[in-house]
């Protein structure tokens, strides 16, 4: 869950760098561009679920049927992040890469929870 927590507190800070500024908040990426922060982000998260991928494959975290669920789950959502962090672009783009990182961080909540059960 730790790994989870930084993109969604950085792409806050992507969509509300202005305010921040405004108000006096120093934030990290003062010094950083837009898309040297993007590219942080988005490392970061396929990092996350790459690390993801191998407890699934290795059997330490999933059943081989919650893995094989999963892992097309995991390439759509990376396809998607990126869509959203470097193709589409504006505050909208920025809020619906944080739903995802949300939502998926979510889903692999449930997906532990039915393991645990399973």
């Amino acid at each position: 869950m730790f790994f989870w927590q930084l993109p969604h507190f950085w792409l806050i800070i992507v969509k509300n760098r202005n305010d921040y500024n405004t108000a006096g908040f120093k934030t990290f990426p003062v010094q950083m561009t837009e898309k040297k922060i993007k590219n942080l982000i988005f490392a970061w998260v396929l990092f996350t679920t790459i690390f993801l991928v191998f407890f699934m494959l290795t059997g330490l975290a999933f059943n081989k049927y919650l893995s094989a669920a999963l892992i097309p789950v995991n390439g759509l959502f990376i396809y998607l992040f990126y869509r959203m962090l470097y193709v589409w672009s504006g505050n909208k783009a920025t809020r619906g890469a944080f739903i995802l990182v949300n939502t998926f961080g979510m889903l692999v909540m449930v997906l532990f929870i039915l393991n645990a059960i399973l």
